[in-house]
């Protein structure tokens, strides 16, 4: 691997009968194999080509104990050999070959446990051919952009036949309606996300939820969120309406923590979505990288109806419009507030505006760094506080705070 081999010799040079592992990945000059260079490995069962330029294969029959072929990465692939004669074929990697068009039959590969076709531009696509690889574990559909797969053949043909699917992903042409019954195909998936347009929904059940704008079907999103404690979204911009229709699901209760990464909020706007209760009462953690239009994160507060009553971090990096974290609001309460870590907000004032230690009586531990409108007043203040262990690192005027001379 990674060897920097150009070429490879015909078979009359390699007898190699009972080598079974061939390791040819990263040699990103090789472009050819000879039709009969496999021929002298009868015993192969495991055959990596990953990151090669190859752009097609020989043929195949002579090595016909092959478990895995492994072609990640070779973009330069337009076409594969016969597969029908590897009926012991456990793992067929085409991940990232983005020339590859078509798949041969799949007929003969009854024990195939992975498939990976991510961003191959494979059209017209095998419905049926997949659907009767009944032992499949891991399936990767996301093809390429411009090839979304059929979502209504994709639910009611493939996976209702694949009931050994633990990974299931796919780029599918529209948001399908998803019932109950499809809902129940997934929820045996234990990792399932799913793309459409702009919309990703990744789901690992119990454990998390991530969203790329609330454009996917919701349906997967109210059922996953019901039962995984850790929900992210990403990119969601002027698309809150769909939290009108999960908010009267309460399906948020399981939620105890909330990322938002490049997000944008429009508060005047996102008003008639907020919530008139608490949407996330179990809420822990929170973490906000580059969300803007707040000016504190007690707005954030107001669309989710969050109290922050069972709050105990927060970490805030690059929200360039929040002037402070937390405002006084008589509905959120700070009792459990432990941790807070705030980083390259660059007008950020204060994180309290007008609020003591008795808002928030069990806060250990403030970081606050690379914040340059950082008030010298406010700090100060916050120096009074009891145990407080507060680090400032290049804020403003302000010198830096080292942790363990905080309270001398």
């Amino acid at each position: 691997m990674n060897n920097k081999i150009t070429e490879l010799p015909a078979a009359s040079c390699v007898q190699c009968s009972e080598i079974s592992t061939l390791f040819l990945q990263g040699n990103d000059a090789l472009k050819i194999i000879p039709t009969s260079f496999l021929e002298g490995f009868k015993s192969l069962k495991i055959l990596d080509l990953s990151q090669t330029r190859i752009e097609s294969l020989p043929s195949l029959d002579r090595v016909n104990q092959l478990r895995a072929l492994i072609l990640h990465g070779c973009s330069y692939l337009k076409e594969l050999p016969a597969l029908d004669g590897l009926s012991g074929l456990r793992v067929l990697d085409c991940n990232g070959c983005y020339e590859l068009k078509e798949l041969p039959a799949l007929d003969g590969l009854s024990g195939l446990r992975v498939l990976d076709c991510y961003d191959a531009p494979i059209t017209p696509f095998p419905y049926i051919g997949i659907s009767r690889l009944h032992k499949l574990e891991y399936l990767d559909l996301s093809l390429h952009v411009e090839n979304p797969l059929d979502g209504h053949r994709i639910f009611e043909e493939v996976l209702p036949l694949l009931e050994h699917l633990t990974v299931f992903h796919a780029r599918l042409d529209c948001s399908p309606h998803i019932g109950n019954e499809h809902l129940n195909l997934l929820e045996r998936i234990k990792h399932v996300s799913i793309t459409t347009g702009r919309s990703i929904i990744d789901v690992k059940w119990d454990n998390y939820v991530q969203l790329w704008s609330f454009e996917g079907p919701i349906e997967l999103i109210e059922r996953s969120l019901r039962r995984a404690p850790r929900w992210s979204f990403y990119k969601c911009r002027n698309d809150l309406a769909p939290l009108k229709t999960l908010a009267r699901s309460g399906c948020f209760s399981s939620v105890k923590f909330l990322t938002i990464l490049d997000a944008t909020f429009h508060l005047t706007k996102d008003q008639s979505f907020c919530a008139t209760f608490d949407l996330l009462p179990n809420l822990e953690e929170i973490e906000l990288q580059n969300v803007s239009g707040l000016e504190s994160v007690s707005e954030l507060g107001l669309i989710f109806g969050m109290s922050f009553s069972k709050l105990k971090s927060i970490e805030i990096v690059a929200c360039d419009q929040l002037r402070y974290v937390f405002t006084p609001n008589v509905n959120q309460k700070l009792e459990k507030l432990q941790v807070m870590y705030v980083r390259f907000c660059s007008v950020l004032e204060c994180p309290f505006q007008d609020m003591d230690m008795g808002h928030v009586p069990n806060l250990q531990k403030v970081t606050l760094a690379y914040l340059p409108l950082l008030r010298d007043r406010c700090i100060n203040y916050m120096e009074s506080w009891g145990n407080l262990k507060l680090e400032v690192i290049n804020c403003g005027r302000i010198r830096e705070l080292p942790l363990e001379s905080l309270n001398a």
